[in-house]
């Protein structure tokens, strides 16, 4: 499950959801020093990453399962695709035109089980 964000500007919509990070104006995701993300709140704390692809016309997030950590779920794969679709429209709803995150796994993202 990939989520797709569709942008001729993907690096400036990455670019603004870092600042919304380090600004703390999201202050459900953070960011490592790789660059992905993972949630913050208790319950999902660390559950999986998100990788970012700046492409020509997208911005793509990856999910990626954690090291030493079991297999993501299809709950894990779930929560962290919706949430991070509703952070995007509520911080930057104006700088993508389409949001679509696929029911599952798609290349260069961890799989998921049932």
């Amino acid at each position: 499950m990939a989520a797709y964000f569709m942008t001729n500007k993907a690096q400036a919509l990455l670019d603004a959801f870092n600042k919304a990070i380090d600004d703390g104006d999201i202050a459900t995701w953070k960011r490592d020093e790789a660059g992905d993300y993972t949630h913050k709140a208790k319950d999902w704390k660390e559950k999986a990453w998100f990788r970012p692809s700046v492409e020509k016309d997208r911005l793509t997030m990856f999910i990626k399962k954690i090291k030493g950590q079991p297999p993501l779920t299809r709950v894990v794969y779930s929560y962290y695709h919706g949430h991070l679709i509703e952070t995007f429209l509520t911080h930057h709803h104006d700088a993508f035109q389409v949001a679509i995150a696929t029911p599952d796994a798609v290349t260069g993202d961890s799989s998921v089980e049932a």
